[in-house]
């Protein structure tokens, strides 16, 4: 199948999960997965301030170390408690045993944290989180900042902050976050947002693209996430992601790839998507991840076979 033309979209490694005592990976081999992936070629990495208050960039900062060439997005807006260096490898030792003991210990012992519930987009507050970032981060500038799930947030005095920081050097862009489509409209187009993430995969791809078109059309990149459906692609009780993923396997035994394969390459090989986060958790992932990105984009046919399975297929 021809993949003449088609220039996939960056892969970036998510890392909502990095830093999860539970997972049962310590704190050393949280920065071996974030170095593999930097070894197999990956050199995006989308975290935010909140992700296990503040351990996923403090060990995404201590993994990069030394990487000039690594890019880091990174999220501020949710208020939370920053966990110290201390606690947070305290956490590690303890995860197992939290593990043993069932789930309503894990509940007792992560109750409180990573709700994402109350926000604040004030200068004042973006500005002391910028700082907390940069210091976890170990960098003198973020590279992308973006804001986290911001919802009736006037932009205007959000933009002219932005510029100061821009300014000041440190933070070089600025995007948007968003966890409903919906949201972005109020985002995209406007100067001095540079970018948008939003959720985007073969089951909601109709709901997104007229977001991305817009974005493509106005210059603001997109960071899509969520391609796997959010684990709709591995296990569903939905019926119409049931047919969804049957398809995908037609047509994956044809193809000589995998669904996870073709999923993943649906997003990257969309029209104005630039980036397209993959969220790991546990070493293995990594692996998978590497492999997607030197798999090589799906061809033309590919492409408009899952366009089809996405048509034909939807609820």
């Amino acid at each position: 199948m021809s993949v003449d033309s088609i220039v996939p979209a960056q892969l970036a490694m998510g890392c909502a999960h990095l830093g999860e005592a539970t997972s049962g990976v310590s704190w050393s081999k949280n920065v071996a997965m974030v170095r593999t992936a930097v070894e197999g070629g990956i050199d995006a990495f989308d975290t935010a301030d909140a992700y296990m208050n503040g351990t996923s960039e403090r060990l995404l900062g201590r993994a990069l170390r030394g990487q000039p060439n690594a890019t880091i997005f990174t999220k501020a807006g949710y208020l939370f408690r920053p966990r110290s260096a201390l606690e947070a490898r305290a956490r590690f030792l303890a995860g197992p045993i939290v593990r043993r003991l069932g789930g309503g210990a894990v509940a007792a012992v992560t109750k409180g944290e990573d709700k994402f519930v109350r926000q604040d987009f004030s200068p004042e507050y973006l500005t002391k989180a910028v700082t907390s970032s940069l210091r976890r981060l170990g960098v003198g500038r973020i590279d992308l900042l973006q804001l986290h799930a911001p919802r009736a947030v006037d932009p205007d005095p959000v933009l002219e902050w932005a510029r100061n920081e821009v300014d000041g050097g440190r933070i070089a862009r600025l995007g948007v976050a968003v966890e409903d489509v919906a949201e972005a409209m109020a985002w995209v187009g406007r100067r001095g947002i540079d970018s948008v993430q939003l959720p985007f995969s073969v089951f909601d791809a109709a709901t997104a693209l007229p977001i991305i078109d817009r974005a493509r059309a106005s210059g603001t990149a997109v960071i899509a996430r969520g391609v796997l459906g959010g684990g709709r692609l591995d296990r569903s009780n939905d019926e119409a992601a049931r047919r969804m993923t049957a398809a995908l396997d037609e047509l994956a035994a044809q193809c000589g790839r995998s669904r996870r394969d073709l999923a993943v390459g649906f997003a990257r090989s969309q029209p104005g998507v630039d980036v397209v986060v993959v969220g790991l958790r546990l070493p293995h992932h990594v692996t998978d991840l590497v492999a997607l990105a030197r798999r090589g984009p799906l061809g033309h046919d590919e492409v408009a076979a899952v366009r089809a399975i996405v048509h034909d297929q939807r609820p």
